[in-house]
């Protein structure tokens, strides 16, 4: 027998997504055997058997697929491990080991905030919004950088507090109030702790007339 690949690493993964990864089992032998299929470990309840062609035989010199559907649950890193049995076969039990970088909560969207052409006597306030998809409470702080941070200043007329419950959505408000009459830019930083490609920055720009 040989079950392939013995391991998979997920990359960082958003919640609200699934990711698929697919396992062979290759009977080498001349005679069927008999297969059953299990899921354990510390984060089993994320893992879920979703099709293949595996049933509870495989008959000889031939090969069938295991299909299994990874879903975030929890914040961090996850793992879990598939155990693959055969009989007879005395190298059985078979195991691939599944481990997650992370889990990514909050999506920040727009990544571009554009204000266009403002008057120097005035200004303009726009947003980006914050939503958490996770079932989780995380954390949000923010700061602005750049050649012309001074001119766009968070107003505190977002609805981000210093923490965002689970499956909710907040903004925060920029005003850009040009000192200039060139092109001025600069960056919204939004940090989530919980998030581990954390930090996410929003490009802003505006123009002074």
């Amino acid at each position: 027998m040989a079950v392939k690949p013995a391991s998979f690493a997920f990359g960082d993964t958003k919640f609200g997504t699934k990711v698929i990864k697919t396992v062979t089992v290759t009977n080498k032998q001349t005679r069927s055997v008999s297969l059953s299929k299990s899921l354990s470990g510390p984060n089993v309840s994320d893992f879920s058997f979703s099709g293949g062609t595996c049933t509870a035989n495989l008959a000889a010199k031939t090969s069938c697929t295991i299909l299994v559907t990874f879903t975030p649950g929890v914040l961090g890193s996850e793992s879990a491990t598939l155990t693959v049995a055969a009989s007879p076969d005395a190298n059985s039990p078979y195991f691939v080991a599944f481990s997650v970088a992370g889990t990514i909560p909050e999506t920040v969207y727009p990544a571009t905030l554009s204000y266009g052409t403002v008057s120097r006597s005035s200004s303009k306030t726009l947003k980006t919004t914050i939503t958490n998809k996770s079932p989780f409470t995380i954390s949000i702080s923010s700061s602005i950088s750049g050649g012309n941070a001074g001119d766009f200043t968070n107003t505190g007329g977002g609805t981000c507090g210093a923490s965002l419950a689970g499956n909710l959505a907040c903004t925060i408000a920029i005003k850009f109030k040009p000192t200039t009459t060139t092109l001025e830019t600069s960056t919204l930083s939004v940090v989530v702790p919980e998030d581990p490609t954390s930090p996410h920055s929003v490009k802003l720009t505006g123009t002074g007339s």
